[in-house]
């Protein structure tokens, strides 16, 4: 019996080489030298974590990801670009139809005799037979507003025609007289 119980040792726990030993010791945490005092549990300390390694693939991968969304930005900004200016086109295009249903709607008046006869009496100054037509002038509003009367002598038209006289007749005239059209 004595025989067989080393065997069963040996099977049950791995027999311990040098290198094995080492190893272990190896594993161990140094012990401070010195007298050791009773201050509780040792605690394990650990070392700085290393940042992760690169691999070669994923520097590759992300120099192609890298890549494609350099070759796709140009090509996408043209996309965008194009799309901000068929909005810009569909906006002008539905002021314009806005611009010609206006349009429409007043070449559609002209159409009724009535707003003809309306427009004709307001720009024009057109009577029916029969009534009388009343222009109230004001001077002072015409030559505010520029209607060709001036406060230097009249309307253009009579001044021009006194510049052509006076340059008829230069000996009788003083130049410093003459005004000049506007």
């Amino acid at each position: 019996m004595h025989a067989e119980m080393p065997a069963r040792d040996a099977t049950r726990t791995p027999a311990r080489t040098e290198s094995s030993v080492a190893r272990a010791d190896h594993r161990r945490a140094p012990r401070p030298s010195g007298i050791r005092r009773s201050a509780g549990a040792a605690q394990r300390t650990w070392r700085p974590r290393t940042p992760p390694r690169v691999s070669a693939r994923a520097l590759v991968l992300g120099f192609i990801l890298l890549t494609l969304a350099f070759a796709y930005a140009f090509p996408l900004r043209i996309y965008l670009a194009q799309e901000a200016e068929i909005d810009r086109m569909d906006a002008a295009q539905k002021l314009q139809e806005r611009r010609i249903e206006g349009v429409a709607e007043k070449l559609s008046k002209w159409e009724d005799d009535e707003f003809v006869i309306a427009q004709a009496r307001r720009r024009l100054h057109y009577v029916r037979p029969g009534e009388v037509a009343y222009v109230i002038v004001d001077s002072a509003a015409n030559t505010a507003a520029g209607n060709g009367k001036s406060s230097a002598g009249g309307p253009w038209f009579s001044r021009l025609w006194s510049n052509v006289q006076a340059a008829d007749n230069p000996r009788e005239t003083d130049l410093t007289r003459l005004t000049a059209p506007n």
